[in-house]
């Protein structure tokens, strides 16, 4: 790719691939994935850019499948899959992940522990901060799922200590993001990021105001 000249953009409705002016994958998702033939020529403009870029970059997506779309048909990695916690995975990483999606949705700091309890109640709408702090949760708390399970269930008072502890320390963490961008940006070089792929029909409370620099580079159908 060219060297860009960064912009901020108001994205209409559809799919934009957003380019990130930061250089280093993380993740590859392997396995069948449920998406339709349709799905994919949705992405045809977006997956034809990844596919030609000589030094690929490590890409945000707003779901499994999406990253299914990017690993399946380019060279590029994503930042975040579920697949990586059949691994040995670091917590931080986890929490990496789980701050970057907020970021991008906009969650506030105040706001963080109120909506991340909502990912411990029956019936909760599925968002990846929610999902990622169920593993986080489970994970430093219990040597295995089922142990986690069962804790949940009969509602284990260590657990309940577990939970205010670790919300308490999420917040804190957040909150420091939330005073300094330049946190989401040093930690995107990192991780080599360098593509966030934004689909309105999915995520269109993205914020990509928290990031400083930026160019669409791509868009697809709507």
């Amino acid at each position: 790719l060219a060297p860009p000249r960064f912009h901020r953009f108001l994205p209409i409705a559809g799919i934009a691939l957003v380019f990130l002016n930061v250089v280093v994958g993380q993740y590859r998702v392997f396995g069948p994935v449920a998406v339709s033939k349709r799905g994919e020529e949705r992405y045809r403009e977006v997956l034809h850019t990844l596919r030609q870029d000589t030094s690929p970059a490590v890409v945000v997506v707003p779901d499994w499948h999406r990253g299914s779309l990017v690993t399946r048909h380019t060279n590029s990695d994503v930042f975040w899959s579920y697949a990586a916690l059949v691994f040995n995975t670091p917590l931080s990483r986890l929490r990496d992940a789980l701050f970057v999606y907020a970021a991008l949705d906009g969650i506030p700091g105040e706001g963080l522990r109120e909506y991340l309890l909502e990912a411990v109640k029956d019936g909760a709408p599925e968002t990846e901060e929610k999902t990622l702090y169920r593993a986080l949760e489970g994970i430093s708390f219990a040597p295995s799922s089922r142990a986690y399970g069962s804790a949940v269930e009969r509602g284990d008072p260590n657990l309940i200590a577990h939970r205010e502890k670790l919300l308490a320390d999420l917040e804190r963490e957040y909150r420091r993001w939330e005073n300094a961008p330049s946190l989401l940006r040093s930690l995107f070089k990192r991780y080599g990021v360098g593509y966030i792929l934004l689909d309105t029909n999915k995520n269109p409370q993205w914020d990509l105001s928290v990031l400083p620099e930026y160019e669409e580079v791509a868009q697809s159908g709507a």
